[in-house]
């Protein structure tokens, strides 16, 4: 797979993921969530945070999926 395939698949592949966290967290299932969000994070931080802060049309802030991860008591499971 070229640079540009691969690029191509991993945003897809966060988007997702970001997505689903955003639903579990609205279904109430937080560790899931969090989970998601993580696994997001783990495939590219910065694609993982651009795509949650446009699906919840915040301000931008290179923290704001950390942010959103913590909300959900992360630490606390």
């Amino acid at each position: 797979m070229g640079r540009k395939a691969r690029e191509k698949t991993q945003r897809a592949v966060a988007d997702r993921t970001v997505y689903l966290a955003l639903a579990l967290a609205q279904a109430g299932r937080r560790q899931d969530a969090v989970r998601e969000a993580k696994a997001a994070m783990a495939i590219d931080p910065a694609v993982a945070n651009d795509q949650f802060t446009a699906a919840v049309r915040m301000p931008p802030k290179p923290d704001n999926l950390r942010q959103f991860i913590a909300s959900l008591g992360a630490g606390s499971e």
